[in-house]
């Protein structure tokens, strides 16, 4: 009999483990949701340098290099599917299921998990989670910026955390105007720990609201490799908020110390997110980072992603948008790549 390749297996997982749920859906209605959404682009790869930079280069850019210059096509960026249920009055569960790929290439989407958690609500202030869940590195952030769809934040557009941890989180608020998220994880995203190497993550974020419109939050974390290596992260985020702008500034710091060979590298990040409403169905949006390596040699990013948002119906939105990358090491010049993008989005329920 022929094998099975692994992708396909998977496939025939996420299939199966989901016409489970659906059907088991179909006899508890009122105990589950079922939602999904779809993002895909219209690109045009405008300008692209060579690849030197590509192991600093975030992934969206990785494997771009002159060949790919003036290249146009369609891609679908994101799939997601979501199923939640409410097990009991305070315990629920939620599976969800990505199917990603790499930008501007020409390899298959793959399914992967997603979130797989139990959510235990302790009070109406508490919350305790187990499993896949999401990182306590930059959810404000995200929903603050609340264009994933377009381009996702600062921290994780140049992997500073991932946006996934596989542990233990609580999760809540300790006064009226102060919130918090603490989690401990494997610090491997959504993947197990790695084999061969004890790896933990340590991680807490405090947000306060001292006045109506400004949130600001301080955030800290450790992760280790147990006798290879440890980093220490830190942020602190700024957003101010109102019914037709809001603006944020976030300043992250990131310590590596190899202690193999005694050597520490820097990463320091800052982001401007901006989001104007001209209307009740147009944004406009911006979002400029910086982005600064400091070891043998030093090294530069900048990173603006700009664009236009119109909600075409409650749950489709069209936007067109452009996105910057600009490279620099010390003893060279500026390289540059430009994409311009035309992405469409779409939720259901």
């Amino acid at each position: 009999m022929r094998k099975i390749k692994l992708k396909n297996r998977l496939l025939i997982l996420l299939v199966s483990i989901s016409s489970l749920l659906i059907a088991n859906a179909s006899e508890t209605t009122s105990d589950w949701q079922i939602s999904g959404s779809v993002i895909s682009d219209y690109y045009h790869i405008t300008k692209s340098d060579s690849n030197a930079h590509s192991g600093y280069k975030p992934k969206e850019f990785k494997q771009i290099n002159q060949d790919f210059e003036g290249n146009t096509g369609f891609q679908i960026r994101r799939i997601y599917l979501t199923f939640d249920n409410k097990i009991l009055d305070n315990l629920s569960a939620r599976i969800r299921f990505e199917m990603g790929n790499t930008p501007f290439s020409q390899t298959k989407m793959e399914p992967f998990v997603k979130d797989a958690y139990l959510k235990w609500k302790i009070n109406k202030n508490h919350s305790l989670y187990y499993g896949i869940q999401s990182s306590a590195a930059f959810g404000l952030m995200e929903k603050f910026w609340s264009y994933r769809k377009m381009q996702k934040t600062g921290s994780d557009y140049f992997g500073i955390r991932s946006s996934r941890d596989f542990g233990i989180g609580l999760k809540g608020k300790l006064a009226g105007k102060v919130g918090y998220h603490v989690i401990a994880g494997n610090g491997e995203g959504n993947k197990s720990e790695k084999t061969g190497a004890m790896t933990k993550l340590y991680a807490a974020a405090i947000d306060y609201s001292p006045i109506k419109n400004l949130t600001i939050q301080v955030y800290g974390d450790a992760f280790v490799c147990e006798g290879r290596d440890k980093e220490i992260t830190s942020h602190i985020f700024a957003g101010y908020k109102t019914d037709i702008f809001r603006a944020g500034f976030q300043f992250t710091h990131q310590t590596d110390v190899l202690l193999q060979s005694a050597h520490i590298g820097t990463v320091d990040l800052i982001v401007v997110p901006v989001i104007i409403k001209i209307t009740e169905k147009i944004n406009v949006m911006a979002q400029i980072a910086q982005y600064k390596v400091s070891e043998a040699l030093d090294y530069n990013q900048t990173f603006i992603v700009a664009g236009v948002d119109f909600q075409l119906a409650k749950n489709i939105n069209i936007m067109p948008n452009v996105e910057m990358v600009q490279y620099h090491f010390n003893d060279e010049s500026n390289k540059t790549d430009l994409v311009n993008k035309l992405t469409i989005s779409y939720k259901f329920k």
